[in-house]
């Protein structure tokens, strides 16, 4: 099982994180070519050494025949992913990710999501950012991200809509909810795209972590500072060696029994959108006999207040219950199969000697319409094929 934790003592960017995880294995032009194919623009990635008082670290450049100047808002860049031959679990998290970033931007600056149209969303360093960082997790098989707090530094920075004092509105925004830190130093150190990716990936704000080191990157941005090194350190972890595969999460839950189908239907969007791990109705009998839904909501630990406050923003409840559990997890990793020439996606789920295998239901269905067979049929066939390798 593999442990990303983001060391964060001089704060996070796009490149940043993208540096990182090209230096812990990820072929930086195999990159460049799906970006390239995806944009329809010429990209080319490579990563530099140069010292930060005097550590090595890695710096991010990009070649581009863009200008940068292009507008794209958030369903610019959905259509441009979901029309994208990238896995489906690469493409979700990059959606995800810009979806942080846009609805950040546009609670910020008071217009509607799909009116946000501007540069840090839609600049092709953003989409060189956060779907390269989609994709290198993807390739890194990562199974859990966590991080220490995000740092934050002060001053002012010049944008798209003028001057704005530092933390920047949208990494405020993104950031609710979680723990962060802010030092002495005057500059930019997490970036709205950095918060975002974070905010996206980490199951986790926390120091500790554990588990057998097997490689640790510096990467850098473009700026310096006299106070402290401009640098994120990445750590690659593997903590199969704790065979439980526990962590803690919050499990909220409240009683409706005055809303919609249709408005309950939209609370549930709202809460997956800002991270929830699960959320699920139960129909049950509330007070005076009426018809009463029980949310149920599963949640990581650094998200209880945002998850909160879109509960009671988006329903019509007074009170929420909260507990806090523990979650047994099994290890899991994903093998691609081959099915009459098509491609579905299985995954391997391991618990001590416990075994199990489960294809990707939307490649069965895509693939049942390709050869006459039905879904479940392709389901059991690719079933079959795992447990004969």
């Amino acid at each position: 099982m593999k442990t990303l934790y983001f060391d964060i003592f001089s704060g996070i960017s796009g490149d940043m994180a993208l540096s990182a995880l090209i230096s812990l294995g990820v072929d930086a032009k195999e990159i460049s070519d799906i970006l390239s194919k995806l944009t329809d623009i010429k990209i080319d990635l490579s990563v530099e050494k140069i010292d930060r008082h005097s550590i090595s670290a890695n710096l991010l450049k990009i070649k581009t025949t863009d200008d940068n100047k292009r507008y794209r808002n958030l369903n610019d860049i959905k259509n441009i992913l979901e029309n994208s031959s990238l896995k489906k679990t690469v493409i979700e998290n990059s959606i995800k990710t810009f979806e942080i970033l846009a609805i950040a931007e546009a609670e910020v600056h008071n217009m509607p999501v799909e009116k946000v149209h501007f540069h840090e969303v839609g600049a092709i360093d953003s989409i060189i950012d956060i779907v390269g960082v989609s994709y290198a997790l993807d390739i890194l098989n990562i199974n859990k991200v966590i991080s220490s707090k995000p740092v934050l530094g002060y001053g002012t920075v010049k944008t798209e809509h003028g001057i704005l004092p530092l933390p920047a509105p949208a990494t405020l925004r993104i950031l609710n909810g979680i723990d962060v830190k802010r030092i002495d130093v005057e500059g930019e150190l997490t970036t709205p795209t950095g918060a975002a990716i974070l905010k996206a990936n980490v199951h986790e704000f926390k120091n500790a972590f554990n588990g057998a080191i097997i490689k640790e990157v510096y990467s850098t941005g473009n700026m310096s500072f006299i106070e402290i090194p401009n640098l994120l350190r990445t750590i690659l972890l593997d903590d199969n060696s704790d065979k439980n595969y526990t962590d803690k999460i919050y499990q909220i839950s409240t009683n409706i029994d005055d809303m919609t189908g249709e408005a309950l239907g939209f609370l549930l969007d709202n809460l997956l959108s800002v991270g929830a791990y699960d959320v699920s109705y139960t129909h049950a009998t509330g007070k005076k006999n009426r018809p009463t839904h029980i949310i149920n909501i599963i949640l990581p630990f650094n998200l209880k207040d945002i998850i909160i406050e879109t509960v009671f923003k988006f329903s019509t409840t007074a009170g929420i219950r909260i507990l806090e559990v523990d979650r047994v997890i099994m290890d899991r990793e994903f093998k691609n199969i081959d099915l009459f020439g098509n491609i579905i996606k299985v995954k391997i789920l391991k618990y001590g000697d416990i075994e199990k295998a489960s294809p990707e239901w939307d490649d069965c269905v895509a693939v049942s319409k390709i050869i006459d067979m039905t879904p479940i049929e392709v389901y059991y066939k690719a079933i079959g094929i795992i447990n004969n390798q």
